[in-house]
């Protein structure tokens, strides 16, 4: 390492910073199914450790799949005309809406 490399390095602010904006209130967003419940409490749970002042709200978004009941799950984004993910789209776009700042999925939702 170069000795100017070190100075800098050891006077450097963090390499993430989060901004005050942050801290009035942190919306995530998850589906209302017990797993993706479980899954959004946990990431409440480890934000909040990490980040003691976080103010969190979680905001349960109905997608695609959990409205469209009366068709088989194989055929709801046929049926729909969507190529997205039928349990993930609606998180997707309330996050590009800035209606939520983070989006928790569960593995088995995320499209292949």
């Amino acid at each position: 390492m170069r000795p100017d490399h070190r100075r800098r390095t050891q006077k450097a602010e963090p390499a993430w910073h989060v901004s005050e904006e942050v801290f009035q209130k942190t919306v995530i967003g998850t589906r209302g199914s017990d797993l993706a419940l479980v899954q959004a409490a946990a990431t409440e749970r480890a934000l909040s450790q990490a980040f003691p002042d976080l103010r969190i709200t979680r905001q349960v978004i109905r997608t695609t799949g959990d409205r469209r009941t009366d068709v088989a799950l194989a055929q709801v984004a046929k049926v729909e005309g969507t190529d997205k993910g039928i349990f993930t789209k609606e998180l997707e776009e309330a996050l590009r809406a800035g209606e939520i700042d983070i989006a928790v999925h569960s593995l088995k939702d995320v499209p292949t």
